[in-house]
């Protein structure tokens, strides 16, 4: 349960990516910062977490967080998959 809170807190502090379709992937520079950023901040965290800024994190904001991250998750997959598939040809 730790590791799963864990990454989806760094997760949200790297921000959202999307897949090689849709967008060029950010710079790596900018998501190290961003996660050093996340690491060193909890509040900046949380505070992207936390939607409706009542400073408590319900169930709803934590799904809602935790599906994101998993997305995300997804669509690096995807976009890695894609850039290998590209490679081999």
């Amino acid at each position: 349960m730790k590791m799963i809170i864990l990454a989806t807190l760094v997760a949200l502090a790297v921000g959202p990516t999307a897949s090689a379709q849709t967008q060029k992937p950010r710079s790596e520079n900018t998501q190290a910062a961003e996660l050093r950023r996340a690491m060193q901040d909890p509040d900046y965290v949380f505070a992207r977490m936390d939607t409706n800024r009542d400073g408590v994190i319900s169930r709803a904001e934590f799904r809602a967080a935790h599906s994101k991250v998993r997305q995300r998750m997804s669509d690096r997959r995807e976009a890695r998959m894609e850039r290998r598939q590209e490679r081999q040809r």
